[in-house]
């Protein structure tokens, strides 16, 4: 088990007259510790955005679970309160003070990502983590905990969403101008606890009648609920006429998989039997099933000739 995070963003910075330039890169992550991603952003205006696609790769050979993701508490900064925010006015905003105000207007949402493209989408079943502004949703005294439980298997690949954007709020405001908001983003994974073999018999096939001395081949199906495969034992019981075990055959069954097995009984009394299948603990039965009499062949016995010797009694002699 071995956590792999790629992180690829897109940033768009609006310019006043509604275009906007657009970056994108891979979204950086701290070297010491390749599951964290650092996010931070600042001098931006209203309605520049961005979003972030985390690409979470189990690079290890056994299986894992995302328990969760934790988001550190968000420091700020006011920058350096440029003239446009600090002037009176009707100039400026008169915006003095070395309090931040960028939490109050950036707005991030956080999902789990089905399939990569970055774009929510409830009826595939993706689920949002986060949704709203950052002094509203995350602490800047507390870590925030998103609970996830995603299974990774070995060699597997899934993704998390992650989208902001600078509130709109009708008229160009200044009082963000230089302020700055960052955070860690933690993907915290476990190992995936396996269970051991478990059996059930969930079928079994023979034919109702059978006539006595014939094979009769009874299918067996097996399943392995648990995550590790094993083997199992394979029998079945007849009573009735007679009574006797057929087996134990042995079968190894992958983990969350199934097999048939077959067996084979020739029954030697005639009459009525009940045939049971048992594979470790669990058991399918009793199904009956009717062993009858061999019918007699009526064909003639074959009919032998008498040889005729004919004795020439004539005289051969000349």
């Amino acid at each position: 088990m071995d956590l792999k995070v790629d992180a690829k963003g897109t940033i768009r910075l609006i310019n006043p007259d509604g275009s906007y330039n657009e970056t994108t890169f891979d979204w950086p992550t701290p070297v010491d510790d390749p599951d964290v991603c650092h996010f931070d952003v600042g001098n931006l205006a209203p309605l520049d955005n961005g979003e972030i696609t985390y690409s979470l790769h189990n690079d290890g050979s056994r299986g894992g679970v995302i328990t969760s993701i934790t988001v550190s508490p968000y420091t700020e900064g006011e920058g350096l309160n440029p003239e446009p925010e600090t002037a009176m006015p009707p100039t400026g905003i008169g915006d003095t003070d070395l309090d931040a105000e960028l939490d109050e207007q950036l707005h991030i949402m956080m999902w789990n990502e089905t399939d990569g493209d970055n774009v929510y989408n409830a009826t595939l079943g993706e689920m949002i983590l986060l949704d709203g502004k950052v002094k509203d949703v995350l602490s800047n005294t507390t870590a925030t905990e998103c609970s996830i439980m995603n299974q990774l298997d070995a060699g597997q690949t899934k993704y998390v969403g992650f989208k902001w954007w600078v509130q709109d709020h009708g008229v160009l405001s200044n009082e963000i101008m230089g302020d700055w908001v960052q955070f860690d983003i933690t993907f915290n994974m476990d190992q995936l606890k396996l269970t051991a073999p478990s059996f059930n018999v969930t079928e079994k096939w023979h034919a109702a009648t059978v006539e006595k001395g014939v094979a009769l081949p009874i299918i067996v199906n097996v399943e392995n609920t648990g995550d590790i495969g094993g083997s199992v034992a394979v029998s079945v019981a007849y009573a009735g006429a007679a009574s006797g075990t057929v087996g134990p055959v042995s079968v190894t069954i992958a983990g969350h998989a199934n097999a048939n097995v077959t067996l084979s009984w020739t029954p030697t009394v005639v009459g009525s039997y009940t045939l049971t299948a048992t594979a470790g603990s669990s058991s399918k039965g009793p199904q009956p099933v009717e062993v009858t009499p061999r019918p007699v062949s009526l064909t003639s016995p074959p009919r032998f000739m008498t040889p005729v010797y004919l004795w020439d009694h004539r005289n051969l002699s000349t």
